[in-house]
């Protein structure tokens, strides 16, 4: 499949639907439905959150690179993002992987702004 992320460059990447890919895909899932466990496990001191969230960073921006297959001039592109364009690359990287279409996308984005908006406490 093909998959353009104009931040990084305007021919698309092609990534393959491979089982590979999608292991890949869910391990970077995974590791970002468990960063909010460590935030709230008061077990844990203030080192070991950072040192979770620095290895959160590591594995989103490594996922990334290695779903497009980015070079380093590309790669140096990715990591001058802010880190919220980079998490909503590798979203959207793992959306299209597990089998989403850009429409499909853009329609479960929109229903999330719109839940958004609604849950924001009006001026």
């Amino acid at each position: 499949m093909n998959i353009v992320v104009k931040q990084l460059r305007t021919n698309p990447f092609e990534i393959k639907k491979s089982t590979k890919n999608l292991k890949k895909t869910y391990r970077m899932q995974l590791a970002m439905a468990t960063i909010q466990d460590v935030a709230d496990d008061e077990s844990l001191d203030g080192v070991s959150v950072l040192k979770r969230q620095m290895e959160l960073q590591d594995t989103i921006v490594n996922y990334t690179v290695d779903m497009l297959g980015l070079s380093e001039k590309e790669t140096d592109k990715l990591e001058e993002l802010e880190f919220d364009e980079v998490v909503d690359i590798s979203l959207y990287i793992s959306m299209r992987v597990t089998g989403m279409s850009d429409k499909e996308i853009e329609e479960s984005r929109a229903e999330e702004d719109k839940g958004l908006d609604q849950a924001q406490p009006s001026k």
